[in-house]
């Protein structure tokens, strides 16, 4: 990680665990202490990276909920329709799956009567995402925990101890689908789930705020269509394109080939559209995120 990324913008904070998915839990409590007591953030955000935002609705729900105290956000699990995993109640491996692999894969959310006796947790936000206010963010960095939980769970079974289930709670609209499923795009949702790099791109190229164009043309027999936003720098991107796809411009020789085929290209892009978006889901092909 380059070190100047890390003193210009404080934007990366390292940790001194073992990668792994127990792991998990410990980077979270450091988010939450970074966030809260470092960063002095009112609110901290808890996201994995395949998750897409938007934070002005975000930050517009939030302040709907009224002071940042006692605020716990996300898109919540209903208590009554989650039973507590254990390892009898894992169902059979699909056709084409070993039992093995199949009980190894589900171990990870599964629980023994003696590490947590009850049949359901208390209400929790799904763990690609949620956020605490900083007085709740400073409580759960300073927890520490021996149970095999999930760290969503974890935090949601923290915060109902320490408020008596009594917090702010806030609802955020989330695409979500279970592990495997199709999930339909939601133009009013603020949060997207467990998405491709491509449905990253295709988000933010329908946002309303978000000038968006596209550029196409033929490579030996196939075509290659480009996209990018206002904020991008055209030369640098062409240059980059052209030299990926060896692209010859006109008149274009020697050494300064590349440069000069990029230099056309970039011209071209310049000249290109806006692309327009009917609503924030219209780029998504069919509307649909792949899977879970």
């Amino acid at each position: 990680i380059p070190a100047a990324e890390m003193s210009i913008h404080r934007d990366i904070h390292i940790v001194n665990v073992t990668e792994s998915y127990k792991a998990t839990w410990h980077k979270v409590r450091a988010i939450f202490h970074w966030g809260a007591n470092t960063c002095g953030a009112w609110y901290v955000l808890r996201a994995n990276d395949d998750v897409y935002l938007r934070l002005e609705a975000t930050v517009a729900g939030l302040y709907k909920a009224g002071p940042p105290s006692r605020v716990y956000a996300g898109l919540f699990v209903d208590p009554n329709t989650m039973h507590v995993p254990r390892i009898d109640t894992i169902p059979q491996a699909p056709e084409g799956i070993s039992d093995d692999d199949w009980t190894r894969a589900n171990k990870a959310w599964v629980v023994s009567r003696a590490e947590y006796p009850a049949d359901r947790y208390p209400p929790f936000a799904q763990g690609n995402a949620y956020i605490l206010s900083r007085d709740l963010a400073k409580h759960v960095a300073t927890m520490t925990s021996s149970r095999p939980l999930p760290d969503d769970v974890e935090v949601g079974l923290l915060i109902d101890g320490v408020t008596g289930g009594n917090f702010v709670r806030v609802d955020v609209a989330a695409d979500y689908a279970t592990e495997g499923r199709w999930s339909p795009c939601r133009p009013e949702s603020a949060w997207h789930f467990n998405l491709h790099p491509e449905h990253m791109y295709d988000l933010h190229s329908a946002e309303p705020d978000v000038l968006w164009y596209e550029y196409g043309f033929e490579v030996d027999g196939g075509r290659v269509l480009l996209g990018w936003d206002d904020r991008e720098d055209l030369d640098a991107f062409a240059s980059l394109v052209a030299s990926d796809h060896g692209l010859v411009g006109e008149g274009c020789h020697g050494a300064a080939a590349d440069t000069c085929a990029g230099g056309r290209l970039a011209a071209a892009l310049r000249a290109a559209p806006v692309v327009s978006s009917p609503d924030r889901c219209s780029r998504v092909p069919e509307g649909v995120f792949c899977c879970g």
